[in-house]
């Protein structure tokens, strides 16, 4: 059984780190090796952002909600 591990931005810059951001862009780094090794289940919780949903959408991660 995986750890579930959920992550709350502060709320000042989305995820994926479209506008920068030190610690958005180590969350995103977490996010990155998860879906290589798929060892947690991880929710991340961050601002809305219209350029994220593109940016997330292209890759595909289809399952992303508003």
């Amino acid at each position: 059984m995986k750890p579930n591990i959920a992550i709350i931005t502060s709320g000042y810059l989305p995820l994926p780190p479209v506008k920068g951001g030190a610690v958005e862009n180590l969350v995103q780094l977490l996010a990155d090796e998860n879906e290589q090794k798929n060892k947690l289940d991880l929710t991340i919780f961050s601002i809305y952002d219209p350029r994220r949903i593109h940016i997330l959408r292209r890759v595909g991660h289809s399952h992303l909600r508003r």
